[in-house]
């Protein structure tokens, strides 16, 4: 008989603990997320196509005497390609082997199947445990497609929930992750807790004694909780402490829950276990555990946060974007490097042709406006999403969207891990100097503290802020800020050549004249990431620093931009000396004001020229 190979797609690790009291409880290697690995055709025949987990005794002695009372089965519809549009009833069955008779079954008729979502099944001959291994499976008969589901989290998947057949050939399959079968366990003797710590988002470089966040996928499998005390361990040693409070994760919920702590006695890149040592306050058995890497150095300086944000003009949605963008940020934008590339979707008057590197490199779908990356790290464990046609998704790489109310929460989550992660790489100075009329040279130096996997290259933006803007959808007026204006665009950054002590000195000459920018406003930033071309989620960026143009006090005058005009700001109004054709004020909310009996404070001032126009920030 003919079998469908399946492709590995993810793997789950899976983290047990419980304590004794009575409440209704979950037996399942699943996270409770349902993923397809691949859209599967078993071809114009159709096949009873069966999954299975195997519990051993260690899991059901200690429930002896409870019942299994139902049985949760997730399912997905195949994809566009292979969808399951041929199928008859799901049976659920319970066996003491998986060729033996069964214990119990119980039907789900076809009408009532539902896909891409758990289906709870009733058993009408509930079965008590009486500690013997059972197998918890079920079968949906002619099917024409792979129906069977499988968590999304990428761990390590148990090999006890990877039992597959066609047509009752069992054989295990490894590579998918966790087959999506839960057992519900009722009776006077269940224990209270049971919960699973499935994954995790942390910092890989923190700094010994500074407190970090830590983010853990929390699956509840019994009764409600409201704190968790977790320790993480190196051996016998143990480096950290943390109880997140105030909680209310439900039974059968999967739930993200930040911790925050500190990391003593560890030095450079160890392995941790991770345990969960209190529930409610209970002290819980710490003999299962959740193994992570972790460097915690000396050797690291704080980091900058580097935030490439696509917006534009047209983008009706891109105001409410970035209003979420600075909620998240708060009072910390003094940690945040920050570069707005207009496209995405849509183009405006501030568009540059390299900006759309973005669009070729990480795809028009990741990049719809507004979205945003944060270190060029790919945050879908954080919760980050892209759009789809009808609904919002992971994403695939370091890009998401922020068009949705929730996403202010996920860049929160990230900041907080964010900015507790130290950086291995310090930019120690950005020099700028002046070799000629419109010539200017910028000079980043810097030194690895550590050693750098991967090639580490240096990318130099220029950005410029204050510059009016409506929105063509007529949302709002605003002014534009970070926006990328460079003639030399080191996108993807030049590799660095470390000399023998770590350190590394690398210079532009960058021509400024005849550009038509403000200088005043202009910011020089230096960015130092992985460059791998060949992998949209391998260039993670190591640390990143700005310095206002000019503002080191080499003596150069704004009017290199343009020699042949001279704007300024006196008695009341904006001068404006040389060749133009015409001037516009605005004031810094992108208001169009008269040039007569101006108010003391900060102007935009649009000069027109014959083949460019000026933008410049002025003080009356």
């Amino acid at each position: 008989m003919r079998k469908s190979t399946l492709k590995a797609f993810i793997v789950v690790c899976l983290l047990g603990i419980s304590l004794s009291t009575s409440a209704q409880y979950i037996l399942s290697y699943s996270d409770g997320s349902l993923s397809h690995p691949v859209g599967q055709s078993v071809g114009s025949e159709t096949y009873d196509l069966s999954s299975a987990m195997y519990l051993g005794a260690d899991k059901l002695t200690p429930l002896t005497g409870n019942v299994i009372s139902s049985v949760k089965i997730g399912l997905m519809n195949g994809t566009s390609s292979y969808p399951v549009n041929s199928y008859g009833d799901l049976v659920v069955f319970i066996k003491k082997t998986l060729d033996g008779d069964a214990i119990t079954t119980q039907m789900l008729a076809k009408a009532d199947i539902k896909f891409d979502k758990w289906n709870e099944v009733t058993l009408e001959h509930p079965v008590t445990i009486d500690g013997q291994p059972l197998y918890i499976g079920y079968t949906i008969e002619d099917a024409n497609s792979m129906p069977i589901a499988f968590d999304k989290n990428v761990n390590m998947e148990n090999e006890n929930a990877t039992w597959f057949a066609h047509d009752g050939e069992w054989e295990k399959n490894p590579g998918f992750g966790n087959t999506c079968i839960k057992a519900v366990v009722t009776g006077d003797n269940v224990p209270a807790y049971n919960v699973a710590v499935t994954d995790i988002v942390a910092p890989s470089l923190v700094k010994s004694g500074e407190h970090f966040s830590l983010l853990a996928y929390v699956f509840n499998k019994a009764k409600t909780i409201n704190s968790i005390e977790i320790v993480g361990k190196k051996g016998e040693e143990t480096v950290f402490t943390s109880i997140a409070s105030d909680l209310e994760l439900a039974f059968d919920s999967n739930n993200m829950v930040l911790f925050d702590l500190s990391c003593t006695g560890v030095n450079d890149k160890s392995t941790l276990d991770l345990y969960v040592s209190k529930i409610n306050g209970e002290e819980v058995n710490q003999s299962e555990k959740y193994s992570f890497p972790l460097s915690c150095s000396e050797n690291c300086v704080p980091r900058k946060i580097f935030l490439e944000h696509f917006t534009s003009l047209p983008c009706s949605g891109c105001p409410g974007g970035l209003a979420r963008m600075k909620e998240a940020i708060g009072d910390d934008m003094d940690k945040i490097v920050w570069i707005s590339h207009h496209n995405g979707a849509f183009t405006d008057d501030y568009t540059i042709a390299e900006s759309n590197a973005f669009i070729d490199f990480y795809g028009v779908d990741l990049c719809t406006a507004p979205s945003a990356m944060f270190d060029r790290v790919n945050w879908a464990k954080a919760g980050a999403m892209i759009p789809t046609a009808s609904n919002v998704v992971p994403t695939l790489g370091p890009v998401f969207t922020v068009s949705y109310a929730g996403a202010t929460d996920v860049m929160k989550n990230i900041l907080r891990i964010r900015k507790g992660e130290y950086s291995p790489v310090n930019i120690t100075d950005i020099e700028q100097t002046y070799s000629g009329p419109g010539k200017l040279v910028v000079t980043v130096k810097g030194e690895k503290l550590q050693v750098l996997d991967g090639m580490p290259a240096i990318s130099v933006f220029l950005t410029e802020d204050g510059l009016p803007g409506n929105d063509t959808h007529g949302v709002q007026d605003h002014v534009i800020r970070y926006v990328a204006n460079s003639p030399k665009y080191y996108y993807w950054g030049d590799p660095i050549k470390f000399e023998g002590d770590g350190t590394f000195s690398v210079s532009y000459e960058i021509t400024l004249s005849g550009r038509g920018w403000g200088v005043s406003n202009m910011n020089v930033i230096a960015v130092v990431s992985n460059l791998d071309l060949t992998d949209i989620n391998n260039n993670e960026v190591y640390n990143a620093e700005q310095v206002k143009l000019y503002d080191n006090g080499t003596g150069i005058d704004d009017n290199i931009i343009e020699n042949s005009v001279i704007v300024y700001g006196a008695n009341g109004k904006i001068h404006v000396e040389g060749e133009y054709d015409s001037v516009e004020v605005y004031t810094v909310d992108g208001k169009l004001v008269d040039n007569t009996n101006l108010s003391a404070g900060i102007y935009i001032v649009q000069v027109q020229m014959k083949d460019h126009m000026l933008i410049r920030k002025v003080q009356i």
